[in-house]
């Protein structure tokens, strides 16, 4: 996207704001995420909720959840206008996407039911209770065998349909990472039925080990369904990061490779190992391992911290949900627990961030939060954000043409993460002008160059365009920005007495020029009605960037700025010198060239450049010219 840099002349300059090359191959996971819960159960006022949270700032993401029966309500039928609106309210809002499909008890019923309708998977039916029958709760689940060829066919065949929908849709390139399901109870998380009502103390409960040993439970059946999965998901999303959300005490029944009831020793082993061992081999690079419980003064999961130090997987956490629709508390018991304030809170996401402490370089790659919680305290949610993914420059640049070189009185663009607040992206307006002065600051957001504060024009997370001092420098300069106080790395950028460059249209290659009567130069399909060639012969202004000092010196941070240049630069159309009328600067760092086109110039796009003692502009910017 282009906006135009407009300072009371008779043309706006298009000025280049957000990054516009591709993404990199690999995405940038960090940051803090709202978790939806299941979409397809949100009240309208939850729904209103849930958007309005993904504009807080310091939120990065959204976890849009969505129940298999949701999407797929009849066998080979799909239904995706629900998954289709949340997509579309997260990329509207500027968020990265976690897309998470619960199997469990989100699948639908016709798996159970036999042909043709139906899929004809043998139902288990358990009656479970959270947090281990703390709760005194008990919810039924009808799951199948995790390794029934029918179950996984028909799970592959959701997952194809669904990547060829998100193509279809032009949504695909917006999922950022998906969460590995298809062996779950009654959340996302990796788990199946595990307890007895002697384990819970809840005679509702049913006997989970009873009933998988009479279904032929086998950890070696258990691995072979996972591994079918990630094919099935690597298959479909073979681009894609992936995250899996660990129950790290007893995610699985207690029964060994001979159908025995395991005890001792045997028991408390990790029975999740095998499977996050698989994934990581599979995915390598790619996986992400988090634990959905967070509480201050608690310590964040040793499973994860163990799982990404020694199999490489990237860590990750949410917040428990002990407040249930209202979000996460900040004491135990699950029963009587305690709501946050913002300095709990912020203890408690503090606590996920640093998993193994602040003195480890472990950090979590996001945490996920709950919309009231974000509403609630969202002082705690933006600081969250800048600790998960603290301001850093990766580029600093000519805004045109982005060669790495940058001079005094130049526009300049700063490149990065976290350079703004998220959701930021704005241009200076006439308020952010005091006293004549262009703005050091906008929205907190503030630049430094060797040292001397430079003049804010545009700013967004991952962009900053600026007018560095006019101030004399060369060599080596520090470059550093800082996000209402969170100062970046200094940022090494070589800089020289001038960095001459073309504004460009629309990111180029047609130079910014108009005629004498003040309309846009360019062919006419540029701006299809408001561009037109240049004639030989005709006087045309030109306009540039980074030209160097002129006669008059400029006063720092004025919008009045003029002076010529000397000496002139030489400007060539086609290889041929054009007659310089006038050229010196006009406005803030914006230079003028009044140039009349030469009169041998041949019809069609010619390339066009300015050169001066030891610089040329951009190679590549063209002028289109026509008898």
């Amino acid at each position: 996207m282009r906006k135009f840099l407009a300072l009371g002349l008779s043309v706006a300059l298009p000025w280049l704001c957000v990054p516009s090359r591709a993404q990199t191959t690999t995405p940038d996971l960090r940051g803090v995420y709202i978790y939806t819960n299941d979409v397809s159960q949100a009240t309208p006022a939850t729904v209103n909720q849930l958007t309005a949270s993904f504009k807080i700032p310091g939120v990065d993401g959204v976890a849009v959840v969505i129940a298999w029966s949701a999407i797929e309500p009849a066998r080979g039928q799909y239904d995706w206008t629900l998954l289709d609106q949340w997509v579309g309210q997260a990329i509207s809002a500027g968020k990265k996407i976690d897309l998470v499909v619960m199997a469990g008890s989100s699948i639908p019923s016709w798996l159970f039911q036999p042909a043709p309708s139906g899929a004809g998977a043998q139902a288990l039916s358990f009656t479970v209770s959270p947090h281990s029958g703390a709760t005194g709760v008990c919810d039924p689940a009808v799951l199948p065998r995790p390794w029934d060829p029918i179950f996984l066919a028909q799970w592959d065949a959701m997952l194809a349909a669904l990547a060829a929908h998100l193509k279809s849709a032009g949504t695909y390139n917006s999922i950022t990472l998906l969460r590995l399901t298809g062996i779950n109870r009654t959340t996302e998380e990796l788990r199946l039925p595990a307890e007895t009502p002697q384990s819970t103390g809840l005679a509702c409960v049913s006997d989970s080990i009873a009933i998988w040993q009479q279904a032929g439970y086998r950890p070696s059946l258990l691995l072979q369904a996972w591994n079918s999965l990630l094919g099935s998901f690597g298959k479909s999303f073979p681009d894609k990061p992936f995250s899996v959300s660990i129950i790290p005490g007893d995610p699985f029944p207690a029964i060994g490779e001979d159908g025995s009831v395991l005890t001792g020793a045997a028991a408390a082993a990790d029975r999740n190992l095998s499977l996050i061992s698989s994934a990581s081999q599979k995915l390598p690079g790619r996986l992400v391992v988090q634990f959905d419980f967070l509480m201050p003064g608690e310590a964040a999961s040793a499973a994860v911290i163990g799982y990404a130090q020694t199999l490489g997987a990237m860590a990750a956490f949410q917040t428990n949900e002990y407040l249930k629709g209202q979000g996460a508390a900040c004491s135990e018991p699950v029963t009587n627990p305690t709501p946050c304030t913002a300095s709990t809170y912020l203890t408690l996401l503090e606590t996920g961030i640093y998993p193994a402490g602040k003195s480890s370089p472990l950090r979590a790659q996001y945490i996920e939060v709950f919309h009231d919680n974000a509403a609630a305290f969202p002082a705690s949610v933006a600081q969250a954000h800048l600790e998960l993914v603290p301001p850093a420059i990766s580029l600093v640049a000519n805004a045109e043409g982005e060669a790495p070189v940058i001079a005094p009185n130049t526009w300049v663009e700063v490149k990065g993460v976290s350079l703004a607040q998220p959701g930021a992206g704005r241009i200076w307006q006439g308020a952010d002008f005091v006293n004549g002065q262009m703005p050091k600051a906008l929205d907190g957001v503030s630049v430094s160059v060797n040292g001397k504060p430079a003049y804010i024009y545009y700013i967004s997370p991952s962009q900053v365009n600026i007018l560095t001092p006019p101030d004399a420098m060369a060599g080596p300069v520090a470059v550093q920005v800082n996000n209402n106080g969170t100062v970046t790395a200094a940022f090494t950028a070589q800089a020289q007495a001038a960095a001459p460059s073309f504004f460009v249209f629309g990111g180029g290659p047609y130079i910014a020029a108009i005629h004498s009567t003040g309309a846009y130069l360019g062919p006419a399909s540029l701006y299809p009605g408001a561009t037109t060639p240049a004639k030989p012969g005709e006087i045309v202004t030109v306009y540039a960037n980074g030209f160097g000092p002129t006669s008059t010196p400029v006063v720092s941070g004025s919008l009045l700025q003029s002076g010529v240049l000397s000496p002139t630069p030489v400007i060539k159309i086609g290889g041929t010198p054009a007659t310089v009328q006038f050229a010196g600067l006009v406005a803030p760092g914006q230079f003028q060239f009044n140039i009349v086109v030469p009169p041998n110039a041949p019809d069609g796009d010619l390339p066009i450049t300015a050169t001066s003692p030891g610089f040329s502009t951009q190679p590549g910017t063209l002028i289109t010219v026509q008898h």
